[in-house]
This record gives C-alpha cells, sequence and structure tokens, in this order.
C-alpha cells in the first residue's frame, strides 16, 4: 500500500475508502492472475472471512473485473456506528497485519479525517494519505469512462431510466451523501458551486422520528416504496374545489409536501414516502437553478443517497421535467455511492486528464 506507488501488477489487495458521515464505502482491488481473465469469475474477499456481517456490506452488482488496473474491484459499505468497528474489523480480516504495518491507507470524505488516529492505531499503518474529497469524485468519473463500463449512465426520462452514451464536457455534478453539494465540471476543472443541509441523513433523521425508532436505510426505503406520497401530501384537488380552477390547474399537482400529515390519517409508510419525495423535489430544484446560473444542460446525481433511485425514479423525473422544463438532461450514476473511492485510483495512477466519454 504505498503512498506513490502507480504501478498495474498487484501482488496483494489494496483498499481505498470514503468515510462520510453515515457510511464507510470501500473499494477493495485483488490481485487476478492475467490467465484467469476473463474465464475465472473473481471471488470476494470477504468470503473466505469469519465475520460472516461482512456479506450484508457487499454489494455484488457493482463489482468490475478490470485486466488494466490488474485485478477486480469489490464494493462494501459499512456503517460509521461505533467507531468504525465493522470495517476496521474487515480492515484486519482481509488484509494480513504484517501488509498493514508501516502501509499507506488511502482515505477521502467528510469523515476521514475525523478518525485518522483511530485508523492508524487499529492497523498499526504509518501514514493515512488523505484525497480532496471533490476532486476524487469527478476522478472516480474518469475512472469509470476510461474503464469503457457500458451501462454506466442512465437518463431519467418520463419513461423512467434509459441507457445514456456520449461526451460530459460542461455539466453539474451533484453528489447526494448526508447533505448535498453541487460541483461544476467544465473539462478539467471543478468549482463547488452551492450545496444543501437537505440530504441523505435529513432522510435519517426525519425518518427516525416518524418511525419513534431508528431503522437501516434500506428498510426505510422498502417502507416508502409501499407507501403512497399523495396520502401524505397536499395536492391542488385537495385545496380547490372550484371546478373552472381545476381546469386551469392540474388536481393531480403537488402543493404541500407533507400537507395531510396533520389530520393524522396519514400511514407510516406514506409519510416516508413523502419525505423522500420532498428531498427529492429541493435537490433537483437548487439543481435547476444553479444549472440556469451556469448555462449547464446536463445535471449528474451521484452518492449514496441515490441507493433510493428504485423508489424515488418517479419524482426525480417528475420534478425535472417540472423545473426543467424539458431543457435540462438529468442522468444517474451506477457505481453513484463509489466515485470517491475509484476517484483514489484514478489520482494514483495519474489519470486526470481522461475525457468523459461514455457508452
Amino acid at each position: 500500500m504505498d503512498c506513490e506507488s502507480k504501478s498495474t501488477v498487484l501482488t496483494s489487495p489494496m483498499i481505498y475508502a470514503d468515510i462520510g458521515g453515515s457510511l464507510v464505502k470501500v473499494a477493495l482491488i485483488t490481485p487476478v492472475p492475467q490467465v484467469e481473465v476473463p474465464q475465472k469469475t473473481p471471488v470476494p474477499p470477504h468470503k473466505g472471512c469469519s465475520n460472516r456481517n461482512f456479506e450484508g456490506c457487499f454489494c455484488p452488482h457493482l463489482t468490475i473485473d478490470s485486466p488494466l488496473l490488474g485485478g477486480a474491484i469489490f464494493f462494501y459499505v459499512f456503517p460509521t456506528t461505533h467507531s468504525l468497528e465493522l470495517f476496521l474489523s474487515f480492515l484486519s480480516e482481509v488484509c494480513s497485519g504484517e501488509s498493514l504495518r508501516g502501509s499507506c491507507l488511502h482515505f477521502t470524505g467528510g469523515g476521514a479525517l475525523k478518525y485518522v488516529d483511530l485508523i492508524k492505531i487499529a492497523t498499526l499503518a504509518d501514514r493515512v494519505q488523505y484525497h480532496d474529497e471533490l476532486q476524487t469524485i469527478v476522478g472516480g468519473l474518469k475512472l469509470l469512462s476510461k474503464l469503457g463500463l457500458e451501462n454506466e449512465l442512465q437518463e431519467l426520462t418520463p419513461h423512467g431510466l434509459e441507457s445514456f452514451s456520449g461526451v460530459l464536457d460542461h455539466f453539474l455534478l451533484v453528489q447526494i451523501g448526508s447533505g448535498i453539494s453541487i460541483v461544476e465540471v467544465t473539462g478539467n476543472e471543478t468549482n463547488r458551486i452551492d450545496g444543501s443541509a437537505l440530504g441523505g441523513a435529513t432522510f435519517m433523521g426525519l425518518s427516525s422520528c416518524i418511525c419513534r425508532v431508528n431503522q437501516e436505510f434500506k428498510d426505510l426505503l422498502g417502507a416508502a416504496r409501499r407507501g403512497n406520497a399523495n396520502s401524505a401530501d397536499l395536492l391542488v384537488r385537495d385545496i380547490c374545489s372550484s371546478e373552472t380552477y381545476l381546469d386551469v390547474l392540474d388536481p393531480d399537482i403537488l402543493a404541500a409536501c407533507g400537507g395531510k400529515m396533520r389530520d393524522g390519517n396519514s400511514d407510516t409508510d406514506s409519510k416516508l414516502a413523502s419525505v423522500l419525495r420532498m428531498l427529492v423535489i429541493n435537490t433537483i430544484h437548487i439543481s435547476v437553478l444553479n444549472a440556469r446560473l451556469t448555462n449547464s444542460t446536463v445535471i449528474l446525481l451521484s452518492g449514496g443517497f441515490m441507493d433510493s433511485i428504485d423508489a424515488t425514479t418517479e419524482y426525480y423525473a417528475e420534478a425535472l421535467s417540472w423545473y426543467g422544463q424539458g431543457r435540462l438532461k438529468g442522468l444517474i450514476v451506477r457505481h453513484h455511492g463509489f466515485l470517491g473511492v475509484l476517484g483514489i485510483i484514478t489520482a494514483l495512477k495519474g489519470w486526470s486528464s481522461t475525457n468523459l466519454q461514455f457508452k
């Protein structure tokens, strides 16, 4: 785990982590002999570990088998709870103590600096190198482009998600984690231009108030899918009774998120769906306003909160149509939660000038 190494020849697992406010996103590259690529399917390293909790953190559908990198990339998500206990356990089981001792570990994310001393003590690493969060996010896109993965980007349409191919030159990267960062990307230049305090952590916090108990993100999403946001939200038809007025304005247009919750008749699942829709609408609204200010025509959504896309595709498409008025394109990244860790690899390889072309 040499801080300066750019070699594509791997002799031991390489781990890169993005530590946020709620989650630790991990990319682990394991060596795969070239004679076995692509004939033999790489085995996830956690399969040989004694801790069975790692299985629930593994994202098998995102695995990348890459001869260019000399191995296979496996992706994991761990909670930051209990001082990174599960993540540190994973590190110690996957990497031998000797390979960690005196090594350099690479991290990014807002929470990385918070846990530097803890990580050093737990791993006996000599150095913990921090990589700029926004630079690594854009760098992650560059790596995905360089690897030439198909269907990596999908476009939000009124009919659902559709595959996108093309070149990205000037666009807004909207990173949705605990909060939201909006970054303008023009060629190799990146500038953080705006953000919002209403992100994934907001959904978790409000959901805990509604459910009166803390639940896992995926469980809350499952509940939101079962719910009907319109049962908790106030629509135009709920306010206006005049048939003449309803002829002018669509009665099914959203008037106020959560407007019916005060009546006490909304079920919990529908309340969660309402909160989810509210956050999506806010995200798209501020993104569109920034797109107008920067003359951008493409908004690219990424970050851990985009794990909710199966439950929110309709909300995103609806909000983009309403605020964008057909002049903006909304894109989703398949590896949305792992751009930061992939960007560390880009930085170490020196591939910063890669064009963003997707197929």
